[in-house]
């Protein structure tokens, strides 16, 4: 609807199969999807549900990761706008100020979270949204479960039996974590021994 050529009211459905929805560095994931935007473009809700069928995401190591303080003024002497705003440093647009954005996030079995270290399968059901009292900043709950996969430490490879990362709805997320992983070393004229490995707490 044209009733104001700057400011068009929408009344989209956006239906997908099987869409590419993240092919990068970070990871490869196709998607079904479907969506309704509504409303005028600066007031813009969007409903719906996305439907994670298969792919890769890839997490960061911890060894590997480069620490800045994104609340020190002089980055922004040093960085453009779009890295600015990927990493939270610059305001949001007025297209995100203000929209409404409630979305069931489905994660299907096939999508796996992978580092030099770890290869685990996840899956589970997530809310994302974002309100305009949140400033464009998106606030997820609910969990991703994991019941198999691998992990590397100390040089040896763990087994994942099980865990979950449960996301409670901050706009700054710090999900709860909890994993188990098994390794059996194998004895002489003796039974196997498991060496647990229980990882807890949240991801801060």
């Amino acid at each position: 609807m044209l009733t104001e050529l700057t400011n068009p009211t929408l009344d989209l459905t956006l239906n997908a199969t099987e869409a590419r929805v993240l092919r990068n560095e970070k990871g490869s994931l196709v998607a079904n999807a479907a969506l309704r935007l509504s409303g005028p473009v600066d007031t813009l809700n969007v409903t719906g549900r996305v439907t994670i069928m298969h792919g890769v995401v890839y997490i960061p190591d911890p060894a590997r990761l480069d620490l800045i303080n994104t609340k020190d003024p002089a980055i922004f002497a040093v960085i453009d706008t779009a890295t600015a705003r990927s990493l939270d440093v610059a305001p949001p647009s007025e297209f995100m100020r203000n929209l409404h954005l409630d979305i069931s996030l489905d994660v299907e079995r096939g999508v796996f979270a992978r580092s030099a270290d770890a290869n685990v399968e996840v899956f589970g059901d997530l809310i994302v949204r974002i309100e305009p009292s949140t400033a464009g900043k998106f606030a997820v709950t609910g969990a991703l479960h994991t019941d198999q996969g691998s992990y590397t430490f100390l040089g040896k490879r763990f087994v994942v039996t099980r865990g979950s990362v449960r996301f409670t709805g901050e706009t700054d997320p710090n999900p709860v974590l909890q994993v188990l992983a098994t390794y059996e070393v194998r004895q002489a004229n003796r039974a196997p021994l498991d060496i647990r490995v229980v990882i807890g707490g949240t991801l801060q």
